[in-house]
Protein backbone atom coordinates (compact mmCIF):
# COMPACT_ATOMS: atom_id res chain seq x y z
CA UNK A 1 0.00 0.00 0.00
CA UNK A 2 1.31 3.28 -1.11
CA UNK A 3 0.96 6.39 1.68
CA UNK A 4 0.83 9.44 0.46
CA UNK A 5 1.54 13.20 2.47
CA UNK A 6 0.79 16.21 2.04
CA UNK A 7 2.08 19.04 3.48
CA UNK A 8 1.00 22.40 4.29
CA UNK A 9 3.87 24.73 5.26
CA UNK A 10 5.35 23.77 8.42
CA UNK A 11 2.61 23.65 10.55
CA UNK A 12 -0.41 21.66 9.05
CA UNK A 13 -0.12 18.16 7.49
CA UNK A 14 -2.88 15.60 6.11
CA UNK A 15 -2.47 12.10 5.16
CA UNK A 16 -4.38 10.15 3.01
CA UNK A 17 -4.20 6.40 1.88
CA UNK A 18 -4.80 4.37 -1.05
CA UNK A 19 -6.77 6.08 -4.13
CA UNK A 20 -9.42 7.74 -2.10
CA UNK A 21 -6.35 9.34 -0.13
CA UNK A 22 -5.09 10.74 -3.27
CA UNK A 23 -8.48 12.28 -4.61
CA UNK A 24 -9.10 13.93 -1.21
CA UNK A 25 -5.54 15.52 -1.74
CA UNK A 26 -6.97 16.61 -5.47
CA UNK A 27 -9.50 18.03 -3.18
CA UNK A 28 -7.92 19.69 -0.59
CA UNK A 29 -5.80 21.75 -3.42
CA UNK A 30 -8.90 22.73 -4.97
CA UNK A 31 -10.54 24.44 -1.70
CA UNK A 32 -7.28 26.09 -0.18
CA UNK A 33 -5.50 27.19 -3.08
CA UNK A 34 -2.28 25.72 -1.89
CA UNK A 35 0.55 23.77 -4.00
CA UNK A 36 0.33 20.05 -2.78
CA UNK A 37 4.11 18.32 -2.13
CA UNK A 38 3.46 14.75 -2.27
CA UNK A 39 5.57 12.38 -1.37
CA UNK A 40 6.16 8.25 -1.94
CA UNK A 41 6.54 6.22 2.52
CA UNK A 42 7.29 3.06 3.56
CA UNK A 43 4.25 1.22 3.04
CA UNK A 44 4.54 -0.47 6.35
CA UNK A 45 2.06 1.52 8.26
CA UNK A 46 3.62 1.78 12.02
CA UNK A 47 6.60 3.28 10.11
CA UNK A 48 4.69 5.87 8.24
CA UNK A 49 2.69 6.42 11.00
CA UNK A 50 5.77 7.14 13.18
CA UNK A 51 7.38 9.33 10.78
CA UNK A 52 4.36 11.19 10.51
CA UNK A 53 4.13 11.72 14.14
CA UNK A 54 7.59 12.67 13.78
CA UNK A 55 6.83 15.45 12.02
CA UNK A 56 3.85 17.18 13.30
CA UNK A 57 5.10 16.91 16.66
CA UNK A 58 5.03 21.07 16.97
CA UNK A 59 2.13 21.10 14.85
CA UNK A 60 -1.63 22.40 16.36
CA UNK A 61 -3.88 21.09 13.38
CA UNK A 62 -3.52 18.09 11.35
CA UNK A 63 -5.98 15.85 9.69
CA UNK A 64 -6.39 12.31 8.77
CA UNK A 65 -8.45 10.63 6.59
CA UNK A 66 -7.55 6.84 5.55
CA UNK A 67 -9.13 4.14 2.90
CA UNK A 68 -12.58 3.38 4.76
CA UNK A 69 -13.49 7.15 4.95
CA UNK A 70 -12.59 7.36 8.55
CA UNK A 71 -11.37 11.24 10.03
CA UNK A 72 -9.49 11.58 12.62
CA UNK A 73 -8.62 16.10 12.73
CA UNK A 74 -7.29 17.85 15.37
CA UNK A 75 -7.46 21.55 15.89
CA UNK A 76 -10.79 22.72 14.28
CA UNK A 77 -12.45 25.94 15.59
CA UNK A 78 -16.64 25.74 16.32
CA UNK A 79 -17.79 28.46 13.77
CA UNK A 80 -21.77 28.51 14.18
CA UNK A 81 -24.28 25.40 15.62
CA UNK A 82 -26.84 24.32 13.60
CA UNK A 83 -29.05 21.91 15.62
CA UNK A 84 -27.66 18.46 16.11
CA UNK A 85 -24.69 19.41 13.47
CA UNK A 86 -21.61 21.61 14.05
CA UNK A 87 -19.92 23.59 11.99
CA UNK A 88 -15.99 24.63 12.26
CA UNK A 89 -13.37 25.70 10.27
CA UNK A 90 -9.10 23.81 10.03
CA UNK A 91 -6.72 25.84 8.78
CA UNK A 92 -3.84 24.26 7.26
CA UNK A 93 -1.27 26.70 6.41
CA UNK A 94 -3.06 29.41 4.14
CA UNK A 95 -6.25 27.44 3.75
CA UNK A 96 -9.30 26.97 5.52
CA UNK A 97 -11.39 23.72 5.46
CA UNK A 98 -14.94 23.85 6.59
CA UNK A 99 -15.93 20.88 8.47
CA UNK A 100 -20.22 19.94 9.02
CA UNK A 101 -20.17 17.83 11.79
CA UNK A 102 -23.55 15.82 12.33
CA UNK A 103 -24.20 14.30 15.68
CA UNK A 104 -26.09 11.71 17.22
CA UNK A 105 -27.06 9.87 20.31
CA UNK A 106 -24.23 7.50 19.54
CA UNK A 107 -21.37 10.88 19.45
CA UNK A 108 -19.47 10.77 22.46
CA UNK A 109 -18.36 14.47 23.84
CA UNK A 110 -15.88 15.33 26.43
CA UNK A 111 -14.32 18.20 27.57
CA UNK A 112 -10.76 18.75 28.57
CA UNK A 113 -11.51 20.18 32.29
CA UNK A 114 -15.12 18.42 32.72
CA UNK A 115 -14.84 15.08 31.52
CA UNK A 116 -18.26 13.68 29.84
CA UNK A 117 -20.14 16.74 28.67
CA UNK A 118 -22.91 16.99 25.75
CA UNK A 119 -23.65 18.60 22.41
CA UNK A 120 -24.85 21.14 24.69
CA UNK A 121 -21.73 22.46 25.68
CA UNK A 122 -20.30 23.60 22.77
CA UNK A 123 -20.00 27.44 21.87
CA UNK A 124 -18.49 29.07 19.05
CA UNK A 125 -14.91 29.72 19.16
CA UNK A 126 -14.11 26.19 21.06
CA UNK A 127 -11.48 24.20 19.81
CA UNK A 128 -12.25 20.44 19.05
CA UNK A 129 -10.31 17.16 18.37
CA UNK A 130 -12.58 14.67 16.78
CA UNK A 131 -12.88 11.44 15.09
CA UNK A 132 -15.78 10.13 12.58
CA UNK A 133 -16.83 9.04 9.21
CA UNK A 134 -17.32 10.81 5.90
CA UNK A 135 -21.12 11.22 4.94
CA UNK A 136 -22.59 12.24 2.38
CA UNK A 137 -25.41 15.40 2.50
CA UNK A 138 -28.77 13.84 3.43
CA UNK A 139 -32.16 16.11 2.59
CA UNK A 140 -32.65 17.34 5.96
CA UNK A 141 -28.70 18.61 5.89
CA UNK A 142 -27.66 20.02 2.55
CA UNK A 143 -24.08 21.55 2.88
CA UNK A 144 -22.24 23.94 0.17
CA UNK A 145 -18.96 23.26 0.77
CA UNK A 146 -16.58 21.36 2.61
CA UNK A 147 -16.81 18.12 4.15
CA UNK A 148 -19.25 16.72 5.82
CA UNK A 149 -18.50 13.80 9.04
CA UNK A 150 -20.86 11.70 11.15
CA UNK A 151 -18.93 12.45 14.54
CA UNK A 152 -18.43 9.80 16.62
CA UNK A 153 -16.33 11.72 19.02
CA UNK A 154 -15.71 15.33 20.28
CA UNK A 155 -13.19 16.11 22.35
CA UNK A 156 -13.53 20.05 23.28
CA UNK A 157 -10.69 22.38 24.06
CA UNK A 158 -12.43 24.85 25.87
CA UNK A 159 -11.08 28.53 25.20
CA UNK A 160 -11.07 30.75 28.38
CA UNK A 161 -10.93 34.30 27.40
CA UNK A 162 -9.49 36.45 29.47
CA UNK A 163 -11.88 39.41 30.20
CA UNK A 164 -9.79 42.44 31.22
CA UNK A 165 -11.79 43.04 34.99
CA UNK A 166 -14.07 46.50 35.53
CA UNK A 167 -12.94 49.35 37.25
CA UNK A 168 -13.48 52.68 38.78
CA UNK A 169 -11.45 55.07 36.91
CA UNK A 170 -11.56 58.88 36.39
CA UNK A 171 -10.82 59.70 33.04
CA UNK A 172 -10.64 63.03 31.52
CA UNK A 173 -10.53 64.01 27.58
CA UNK A 174 -12.64 66.33 24.63
CA UNK A 175 -16.14 65.44 24.39
CA UNK A 176 -17.15 64.92 20.69
CA UNK A 177 -20.30 63.64 19.67
CA UNK A 178 -23.86 63.34 21.47
CA UNK A 179 -26.68 61.22 21.33
CA UNK A 180 -29.69 62.10 23.72
CA UNK A 181 -30.99 58.55 23.50
CA UNK A 182 -30.42 56.59 25.05
CA UNK A 183 -27.91 59.76 26.88
CA UNK A 184 -24.12 58.72 25.89
CA UNK A 185 -21.49 61.01 24.00
CA UNK A 186 -17.98 60.11 22.88
CA UNK A 187 -15.25 61.20 25.06
CA UNK A 188 -12.01 61.73 23.24
CA UNK A 189 -8.66 61.33 25.25
CA UNK A 190 -6.31 61.59 22.69
CA UNK A 191 -6.40 61.10 18.51
CA UNK A 192 -6.48 57.14 18.17
CA UNK A 193 -8.45 56.55 21.46
CA UNK A 194 -12.13 57.37 22.57
CA UNK A 195 -14.77 56.21 24.96
CA UNK A 196 -18.23 56.14 25.10
CA UNK A 197 -20.16 57.43 28.25
CA UNK A 198 -23.15 56.05 28.88
CA UNK A 199 -25.11 57.99 31.34
CA UNK A 200 -27.70 57.57 33.47
CA UNK A 201 -30.39 59.35 36.08
CA UNK A 202 -28.60 57.99 38.57
CA UNK A 203 -25.42 59.76 37.23
CA UNK A 204 -24.47 63.24 38.70
CA UNK A 205 -23.33 66.43 36.41
CA UNK A 206 -21.80 69.83 37.04
CA UNK A 207 -20.95 72.10 35.29
CA UNK A 208 -17.92 73.67 36.73
CA UNK A 209 -18.75 74.80 40.66
CA UNK A 210 -22.62 74.17 40.04
CA UNK A 211 -25.51 71.36 39.27
CA UNK A 212 -25.69 70.73 35.67
CA UNK A 213 -28.09 68.41 33.47
CA UNK A 214 -27.40 66.41 29.93
CA UNK A 215 -27.82 69.55 27.91
CA UNK A 216 -24.80 71.04 29.43
CA UNK A 217 -22.74 67.87 27.92
CA UNK A 218 -21.98 69.61 24.13
CA UNK A 219 -19.13 69.25 21.54
CA UNK A 220 -15.33 70.48 22.13
CA UNK A 221 -16.10 70.82 26.05
CA UNK A 222 -13.46 69.56 28.32
CA UNK A 223 -15.05 66.66 30.66
CA UNK A 224 -14.08 64.55 33.79
CA UNK A 225 -15.80 61.03 33.48
CA UNK A 226 -15.64 58.98 37.00
CA UNK A 227 -17.15 56.10 36.37
CA UNK A 228 -16.98 51.86 35.80
CA UNK A 229 -14.58 51.40 32.85
CA UNK A 230 -14.82 48.39 30.27
CA UNK A 231 -11.40 48.40 28.97
CA UNK A 232 -12.51 45.68 26.26
CA UNK A 233 -15.43 48.00 24.78
CA UNK A 234 -13.98 51.22 26.13
CA UNK A 235 -17.38 52.12 27.38
CA UNK A 236 -17.76 54.25 30.65
CA UNK A 237 -20.58 53.49 32.50
CA UNK A 238 -20.63 57.13 34.43
CA UNK A 239 -21.12 57.78 37.94
CA UNK A 240 -19.93 61.33 38.02
CA UNK A 241 -19.01 64.36 34.98
CA UNK A 242 -17.64 66.98 35.28
CA UNK A 243 -18.01 69.71 32.24
CA UNK A 244 -15.17 72.32 32.36
CA UNK A 245 -16.25 75.64 32.15
CA UNK A 246 -12.99 77.46 30.33
CA UNK A 247 -11.67 80.69 32.32
CA UNK A 248 -11.94 83.68 30.23
CA UNK A 249 -8.82 84.44 28.50
CA UNK A 250 -9.00 87.99 30.03
CA UNK A 251 -5.77 90.56 30.33
CA UNK A 252 -5.16 93.81 32.03
CA UNK A 253 -4.29 96.16 29.07
CA UNK A 254 -4.83 99.10 27.14
CA UNK A 255 -6.94 99.30 23.91
CA UNK A 256 -7.17 101.76 21.40
CA UNK A 257 -8.95 102.58 18.66
CA UNK A 258 -11.93 104.99 16.82
CA UNK A 259 -14.76 105.57 18.86
CA UNK A 260 -17.41 103.38 16.36
CA UNK A 261 -20.96 104.18 18.76
CA UNK A 262 -21.49 106.10 21.91
CA UNK A 263 -24.39 105.04 24.73
CA UNK A 264 -27.93 105.83 24.43
CA UNK A 265 -27.95 106.96 27.27
CA UNK A 266 -26.17 109.32 29.94
CA UNK A 267 -26.82 107.18 32.93
CA UNK A 268 -24.12 104.69 33.95
CA UNK A 269 -22.80 101.80 33.31
CA UNK A 270 -23.27 102.60 29.88
CA UNK A 271 -21.24 100.64 26.47
CA UNK A 272 -19.29 101.97 24.02
CA UNK A 273 -17.86 100.12 20.64
CA UNK A 274 -13.92 100.92 19.90
CA UNK A 275 -13.07 99.66 16.59
CA UNK A 276 -9.49 98.23 17.39
CA UNK A 277 -7.44 96.77 14.45
CA UNK A 278 -10.91 96.19 12.51
CA UNK A 279 -12.08 94.31 15.45
CA UNK A 280 -15.22 95.44 17.99
CA UNK A 281 -14.64 95.73 21.54
CA UNK A 282 -17.65 96.29 23.73
CA UNK A 283 -16.12 99.09 26.60
CA UNK A 284 -18.09 98.76 29.79
CA UNK A 285 -18.39 102.21 31.74
CA UNK A 286 -19.06 102.37 35.49
CA UNK A 287 -19.61 105.16 38.32
CA UNK A 288 -15.97 103.88 38.83
CA UNK A 289 -14.51 104.37 35.29
CA UNK A 290 -12.64 107.69 35.13
CA UNK A 291 -13.29 109.47 31.67
CA UNK A 292 -10.38 111.93 30.41
CA UNK A 293 -8.89 113.92 27.82
CA UNK A 294 -5.92 114.05 26.18
CA UNK A 295 -4.35 116.43 28.97
CA UNK A 296 -5.91 113.74 31.65
CA UNK A 297 -8.37 116.27 33.07
CA UNK A 298 -12.29 114.72 34.04
CA UNK A 299 -14.75 114.99 30.99
CA UNK A 300 -18.39 113.99 31.33
CA UNK A 301 -19.22 110.80 28.93
CA UNK A 302 -21.50 113.09 27.07
CA UNK A 303 -18.77 114.98 25.28
CA UNK A 304 -17.06 111.91 23.80
CA UNK A 305 -17.84 111.90 20.24
CA UNK A 306 -18.17 108.90 17.43
CA UNK A 307 -14.86 109.25 15.66
CA UNK A 308 -12.61 110.41 18.45
CA UNK A 309 -9.65 108.19 19.00
CA UNK A 310 -9.99 106.34 22.36
CA UNK A 311 -7.97 104.75 24.75
CA UNK A 312 -9.77 102.16 27.28
CA UNK A 313 -7.61 101.11 29.64
CA UNK A 314 -9.09 97.88 31.77
CA UNK A 315 -9.83 93.92 31.75
CA UNK A 316 -10.06 92.97 28.71
CA UNK A 317 -12.03 89.34 27.26
CA UNK A 318 -10.16 88.74 24.46
CA UNK A 319 -12.68 85.79 23.28
CA UNK A 320 -15.86 87.75 24.21
CA UNK A 321 -13.97 90.88 23.11
CA UNK A 322 -14.88 93.43 25.86
CA UNK A 323 -13.59 95.37 28.44
CA UNK A 324 -14.10 96.78 32.04
CA UNK A 325 -12.75 99.66 31.85
CA UNK A 326 -11.24 101.96 34.71
CA UNK A 327 -10.07 104.50 32.63
CA UNK A 328 -11.17 106.03 29.30
CA UNK A 329 -9.17 108.78 27.35
CA UNK A 330 -10.58 110.53 24.52
CA UNK A 331 -7.09 112.04 23.10
CA UNK A 332 -8.99 113.48 20.14
CA UNK A 333 -10.10 116.48 22.85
Amino acid sequence: MLVLLMVFGATSFARAESKRGLSFLEFIKGITGKKVAVKAMDDDKEVADRAFLTSIKNTKTELHINENGVVEARGLKVTSLRGAALVANLTLGSGTIVFTLTTDNDTKFNEISNGRVTLADVAVGDMLNITGNLASPTADLVINSGILVQARTVHILKIVKMVKPQEIKTITGVVRTVSSSPQSFALSISDAKSFKVQVSSATKITKGSVAGTFADIVPDLKARVTGLVNAETNVIEASEIQVTVSAPATIRTILEGKLKATPNTIGLPAKLILAVNGVDYTVMVTAQTSILNRLWLTIPLASLRVGDEVRAFGLVNTEAKTSEATVVRDISL
